[in-house]
């Protein structure tokens, strides 16, 4: 594969960033930031309700505690 092609190939397989803690203030400003350049997120927060803003942004929820091992 030629290089150009191999580049435009790895373009389309965009790696998704996971925000831990995306219903906070830290995390849900991060995760903004990143939609708004176009990246791909994932968006990983305890109360699946907060994180309804983001996924109309475009972020993909992920329902999650940390503390948790269950979840």
């Amino acid at each position: 594969m030629r290089a150009g092609k191999l580049q435009s190939a790895m373009k389309e397989e965009a790696e998704m960033i996971v925000v831990t803690g995306a219903t906070g203030r830290t995390g849900r400003r991060v995760a903004e930031v990143l939609l708004a350049k176009g990246e791909q997120v994932r968006a990983v927060g305890r109360d699946g309700n907060k994180l309804a803003p983001l996924v109309r942004l475009g972020a993909e929820p992920f329902v999650a505690d940390v503390a948790d091992v269950d979840s």
